[in-house]
């Protein structure tokens, strides 16, 4: 996770004089994208015409350490400015050539150190605007210019804060543009996107950015990285609590009210090419429930072995746990050598098929193990081996049966299996795994949640997962 994209924050640091546009409809975020960059520069100066100085700490308690009062300037009211000396005024004048000039220049004037370069951010553009049309008798264009030659006779930069997301004639003259947009995801998730439309002398590898207010703070998303996630040597157990059992992660326990329940049947939706992400969670998961002496039994794609998988689960949790604990269960699997942990059934009929995994995971363990048994199910498995019109019709049974045997059901699909449509009405819980802007992201169908960034992490006694709610 990146605070904000390191593109934004190497034009301002490249040199100063840089002039910023930050663009989006009311409560896309510009305010805290702006107070965010504040934090991280020399000098910083804010302008605000909306909130008066109180107020603004009391929203972004945050600020108060690295913005303090006199780096700001409430422009809400110009009549409570004191007035100023008019040698400043007069040396300013001479300099751009004016006849007089609004309290409002002088203001910027006088705060901005010319032997201490920084950073203003003018909060927003258009109520300045609009006051120079109505109470100073200057046009926009006009206002602009003043403004930019102070900034740049001073070497400051310069971000503007504008509500009007239609190209303007700021677009020209500035030197980046930001575009910050919220929109509905699924139908009810709150969406927030970073668009950088521009930044002169500075690449922009992506186009858009995922980013979320959570917390009151802007945090943008890079990709996530499937090569940076290194397995742990150690897993961290984490206790069960109120008769809930834990998955190892507590921002997915919390998504199930603490913790798993015995008899819960979960689908978990996977979008293409983030099976890696998918075994992230299920493998911790796995472990988990191997750690507390609690059955596994995994029902694989055909054709995928899982061959490295098993062997860094049978490290990471220790020969005598796996093999006891652990189970692969095949359907008619010919082949002459399995492993003794794979075993292979009969079956006659999709509800069969349940009916006797549940059965042969029971006698398997012979009692040895801790109930609930934790079952990860590939629906691709059932529709290769079945036809889709048979299990469609069985498939209330077939959850009733799964809930009654009081063990815990992770039922894996990919996106676009048509069975998805008829399974999801009847599961205790409906996640689905996609991407955005390249991001893993995870929200629940049912019961619905927000959206959440994941937030993958590989620290040496556990696998790391965060989730982080866009709002």
């Amino acid at each position: 996770m990146r605070t904000i994209p390191d593109s934004i924050k190497t034009a301002l640091e490249q040199s100063y004089g840089f002039v910023l546009l930050i663009k989006g409809h009311a409560g896309t975020g510009k305010t805290t994208l702006a107070l965010e960059l504040l934090r991280n520069v020399k000098n910083p100066l804010y302008i605000s015409t909306r909130v008066k100085v109180p107020y603004l700490y009391k929203q972004f308690p945050w600020i108060e350490e690295s913005l303090p009062k006199e780096s700001i300037v409430d422009a809400t009211t110009f009549e409570s400015i004191p007035s100023l000396s008019w040698t400043d005024e007069r040396t300013f004048l001479e300099s751009l050539k004016l006849k007089d000039l609004p309290d409002f220049l002088k203001i910027l004037f006088m705060k901005m150190n010319v032997d201490n370069p920084g950073t203003v951010v003018i909060d927003s553009w258009d109520a300045i605007a609009a006051l120079g049309e109505t109470r100073w008798g200057k046009n926009e264009g006009l206002l602009v210019n003043y403004i930019l030659d102070l900034v740049k006779e001073r070497n400051y930069n310069l971000i503007f804060i504008l509500e009007k997301v239609e190209e303007s004639y700021l677009d020209y003259l500035a030197d980046g543009i930001i575009h910050l947009d919220k929109s509905i995801y699924d139908n009810d998730k709150t969406l927030r996107k970073l668009y950088p439309l521009k930044l002169r002398g500075v690449p922009i590898p992506q186009p858009s950015y995922l980013f979320t207010l959570n917390h009151g703070r802007f945090n943008s998303f890079i990709p996530t990285n499937q090569s940076e996630l290194k397995p742990p040597s150690h897993i961290k157990i984490v206790p069960d609590k109120n008769a809930r059992i834990s998955s190892g992660f507590p921002d997915i326990d919390s998504l199930f009210n603490g913790g798993f329940v015995k008899g819960n049947v979960i689908l978990h939706e996977t979008q293409p090419y983030l099976g890696f992400a998918n075994s992230w969670i299920l493998l911790s998961i796995a472990l988990q429930f191997l750690a507390k002496d609690r059955g596994v039994i995994g029902v694989p794609p055909p054709g995928r072995p899982y061959v490295t998988e098993r062997q860094f689960m049978r490290n990471l949790v220790g020969a005598d746990k796996f093999d006891q604990g652990f189970r692969v269960i095949v359907l008619d699997e010919e082949a002459p050598d399995l492993p003794s942990h794979v075993t292979v059934i009969q079956s006659t009929s999709p509800l069969d098929f349940f009916t006797k995994i549940i059965e042969v995971a029971n006698s398997l363990f012979n009692n040895s193990r801790k109930i609930p048994y934790f079952f990860v199910i590939s629906i691709n498995y059932l529709t290769f081996k079945y036809d889709l019109s048979e299990i469609m019709r069985v498939t209330p049974q077939i959850v009733t049966l799964l809930k009654q045997s009081g063990h815990i059901f992770y039922i894996t699909a990919d996106s676009g299996i048509r069975y998805i449509e008829t399974l999801k009405n009847e599961v205790d819980a409906h996640f689905v795994i996609s991407q955005i802007d390249g991001k893993v992201v995870l929200y629940g169908k049912s019961p619905k949640t927000s959206l959440f960034a994941v937030n993958f992490s590989s620290p040496e006694n556990g696998f790391g997962l965060s989730l982080e709610p866009i709002v």
